[in-house]
């Protein structure tokens, strides 16, 4: 694994939040030997006045330069990491025409790059391994910003598949992807669309933070969260968004009336969880830390991973799975992306119907053999493992 070096991670995602993000797992790993400088998700001013609003929660005071916009702060291994709030930018992705977009962008990128520069000066970073988290965004206009030894971008979802970026992500991130030395993808569709834009890209799927999931499997009943309230708990840990398939669920819950239903994430899609949230052995408990995840966890019985086919979810590595498995919980999923190496541990399900007689099968049969093949391999997939492989790509991409 790659040691002594300094790695800027200009992100997509805020570093701290109810669930952890890829990328943050990868920098947490990483953190125990190098010295790292996250930069979180750019607010713009429209989030100030939503925050002000109470509409949302942003943290203004950081964004306007109040409280500092530098932390040091602490992985769950105790490691030291630097997370820099840059200023508050313009909202610019509404903008049709493309010319005056690159010209605000460009602002947002300059306003970006002096708070980083300001930033690498003030820890001493110089000449960084530069790892792009899925914001072609900022990281185009910024090719070459921090001499960096090596430019990496990390993909993890289809930027053309979402409202908030189709409109321009696609274009600047073919163009952002040929001028990198190494793209990283998560799942197969993403590897084998990107290949064709840059000769050196890779395939390193989603892990899991395997100690603390593992948790999951015998957790002290001092203290744990008790959901079993009946003889059987199927769960979803993770956001109820526009993924996720609404009359799967409630076809689950209304033919498996004796079975309890618990969702913990937060919710987008507030319609659909309304009718959920009418039936009497459905449960929602809402977003909670990554920390406490294992607490719930523990007592289901089966995870689901209930996703619809899309443009978006055929080109995702779910995190759950792995989670799912390092509790050694059995998993029915959808078939909506190519998991051919867990057809012989999950259940993979095209039709409502299956998905139900799945979901009873699994309920049913369970054992302690197949709980520990799951928990091995879980164990496999941790992020360890998974930075291993992301460590053995920078070398390979030379200049370190």
């Amino acid at each position: 694994m790659i040691s002594g070096q300094d790695i800027l991670c200009i992100s997509f995602p805020n570093w701290e939040g109810d669930y952890l993000k890829t990328i943050r797992y990868i920098m947490e790993v990483l953190a125990q030997r190098n010295r790292i400088l996250y930069v979180d998700y750019e607010f713009t001013v429209k989030d100030i006045i939503t925050t002000l609003l109470n509409k949302q929660q942003a943290p203004v005071k950081r964004m306007l330069g109040i409280n500092s916009r530098l932390r040091t702060l602490k992985t769950q291994n105790g490691d030291p990491v630097y997370v820099l709030t840059p200023p508050p930018v313009l909202p610019v992705n509404w903008l049709h025409n493309e010319k005056l977009y690159k010209k605000f962008a460009a602002f947002n990128a300059a306003i970006v790059k002096k708070t980083i520069k300001w930033a690498m000066k003030k820890i001493g970073m110089d000449s960084p391994i530069v790892i792009n988290a899925f914001n072609p965004f900022i990281g185009l206009p910024l090719v070459g910003a921090f001499k960096e030894k090596q430019l990496i971008y990390y993909c993890y979802d289809e930027i053309n598949a979402s409202e908030w970026s189709n409109r321009h992500g696609g274009g600047l991130e073919r163009e952002f992807i040929k001028q990198v030395d190494a793209v990283i993808t998560t799942s197969q569709a993403l590897f084998e669309s990107r290949k064709q834009l840059n000769k050196r890209c890779f395939l390193v799927k989603n892990g899991v933070d395997f100690e603390l999931f593992n948790k999951g499997a015998a957790l002290p009943e001092n203290g744990s969260v008790d959901l079993r309230m009946q003889k059987k708990t199927v769960g979803i840990i993770g956001s109820l968004d526009h993924r996720i398939d609404y009359r799967l669920l409630h076809y689950l819950a209304q033919e498996m009336p004796d079975t309890r239903f618990h969702f913990i994430g937060r919710v987008t899609e507030t319609d659909a969880v309304l009718k959920l949230k009418s039936l009497p052995n459905v449960v929602f408990w809402g977003a909670k830390q990554v920390s406490k995840l294992p607490s719930y966890l523990k007592h289901f019985d089966l995870g689901i991973i209930p996703y619809l086919c899309t443009e978006q979810t055929k080109n995702i590595y779910p995190l759950k799975i792995n989670e799912y498995l390092a509790a050694g919980k059995p998993v029915v999923m959808t078939d909506f992306a190519d998991f051919t190496e867990f057809k012989n541990i999950v259940r993979i399900e095209n039709s409502k119907y299956d998905f139900l007689q799945a979901v009873r099968d699994e309920l049913q049969t369970d054992n302690s053999a197949k709980r520990q093949a799951r928990i091995e391999m879980a164990r496999s997939n941790s992020w360890h493992n998974r930075v291993g492989q992301i460590s053995e790509i920078v070398e390979m991409a030379g200049r370190i």
